[in-house]
């Protein structure tokens, strides 16, 4: 009975060996091999050294290039920026003044209907007041001393006699 007992502990650990064995198996063909990619292929040359060099030469010569690039675009772009607000003040000027011309087109075109209507009535006032001209009504009105000032003028009548 105990060789029964360990003939099926025996095959019962060597089906679990087997079992272990194929998932271990399984596990390594899953996973990368990583001893492969730490040892060159014995056909083929080491990398070139050289173009490693230009390839590091070549990045750290275009990543301040690129700095500046971003700079110099941040630059243009806040230039920008500024030229635009002066083109919007520039063009608030310019409808500002458009709209105060044609505001002033319109009280031009107000005054010169009026100036016209002011002249037609004075045309008819003249027409019909010319018969009725009075000609002392009109001296009476009229103010001398605002053409003449005597005070102004310094008239000394002992001088002119001399």
């Amino acid at each position: 009975m105990l060789e029964s007992c360990s003939a099926s502990v025996a095959t019962g650990d060597s089906t679990r060996f087997m079992e272990g064995k194929k998932k271990e198996k399984q596990k390594r063909f899953e996973e990368p091999n990583l001893e492969l990619c730490l040892k060159p292929p014995s056909g083929v040359d080491p990398i070139n050294k050289t173009s490693i060099l230009d390839e590091e030469n070549t990045i750290a010569f275009v990543v301040p290039e690129i700095e500046y690039m971003k700079d110099y675009s941040m630059k243009l772009q806040e230039e920008n920026e500024m030229l635009q607000r002066q083109l919007d003040s520039v063009t608030d000027n310019a409808n500002q003044r458009c709209a105060q011309i044609e505001e002033l087109k319109v009280e031009l075109k107000r005054l010169e209907k009026l100036v016209n209507a002011q002249e037609e009535e004075h045309k008819e006032g003249e027409s019909s007041k010319f018969y009725d001209y009075d000609e002392t009504d009109s001296a009476s009105t009229i103010n001398t001393d605002q053409y003449l000032n005597f005070d102004g003028m310094n008239i000394d009548p002992t001088k002119d006699n001399m």
